[in-house]
């Protein structure tokens, strides 16, 4: 019971020092993105991210702490979370060698 408990005072510790999520209106407004600044650009969809990635956890955490309290974890709406903010497609891309005729095959 005691390893429970110092997990559950962990999970909210961390939980309690996450940040708080990027304001992604006034960095876009602050950093505007321009042809000739792009990192601008980049920036604002890096902080998108992280803010992705900071509800994943701050939910897993949540998650933690219900779980030891045996607590029932509440349902997920829609698609869940960590699909929505951090999934990336999984195409294959054909290699190089697969769009180009080998040299073997010329002789």
């Amino acid at each position: 019971m005691a390893s429970e408990d110092g997990a559950a005072l962990a999970a909210r510790a961390a939980l309690a020092r996450l940040p708080a999520a990027f304001d992604l209106a006034a960095a876009a407004a602050r950093y505007p993105p321009a042809r000739s600044a792009s990192l601008n650009t980049v920036l604002v969809q890096e902080m998108a991210r992280f803010n992705g990635l900071l509800a994943v956890v701050r939910a897993s955490l949540g998650a933690i702490d219900l779980a030891l309290q045996a607590r029932p974890l509440p349902r997920p709406r829609g698609k869940p979370l960590a699909h929505a903010s951090l999934s990336v497609p999984l195409e294959k891309k054909k290699e190089a060698t697969d769009q180009h005729p080998r040299s073997s095959a010329l002789t």
